[in-house]
């Protein structure tokens, strides 16, 4: 069984989603109640479907087309949170940078839902453009993190910085 996110640990997911979502939001200039009105959905641990959860990263954007009544199909973003792969790299690692990667994390996954939306990107798209596209958030995210003053923010930048210079991603946070 994965390990899953304490009930402690839960509260700062949604406090980090706040913080994430008021950081995209300003820079992409929309309002807050942008993420009600594309179809977002914020799920970790339990929640996920046994397709939904990965080995090998933080979170992923998952799109799924979803039929209301006497309405068109839309698009439906549901950011998968993975519990137990965050857990995992935080083992022995100092807890106060848990709250700084989930914003990162959840910033990184918003910025690709914007994208997504806006049509910058495609969902469907070959591997050589979701590379790139990765390269294209890290840096966005790094840049609208980079201006906020979150404790211990500067660590979790720093490690993304370094494999952004180098552009070799580690495999978190990838869709």
């Amino acid at each position: 069984m994965p390990r899953l996110f304490d009930e402690h640990q839960l509260e700062k997911l949604l406090k980090a989603a706040d913080v994430a979502e008021d950081a995209v939001a300003d820079h992409f200039h929309h309002s807050s109640s942008h993420w009600d009105r594309i179809g977002l959905e914020l799920v970790s641990g339990e929640h996920l479907a046994a397709h939904e959860m990965l080995p090998h990263v933080f979170a992923q954007v998952l799109c799924y087309l979803v039929q209301k009544e006497d309405v068109r199909p839309q698009d439906h973003y549901r950011i998968c949170v993975q519990d137990h792969n965050i857990l995992r790299a935080l083992d022995g690692e100092a807890r106060d940078i848990f709250f700084p990667l989930l914003v990162y994390v959840l910033t990184h996954e918003l910025i690709h839902v914007v994208r997504f939306t806006r049509f910058l990107q495609l969902y469907q798209a070959d591997p050589d453009r979701k590379e790139r596209e990765e390269i294209t958030v890290h840096g966005l995210t790094h840049e609208i993190l980079n201006k906020r003053n979150l404790e211990n923010m500067p660590l979790v930048l720093e490690f993304y910085g370094h494999h952004a210079q180098a552009h070799r991603w580690p495999r978190v946070v990838r869709t």
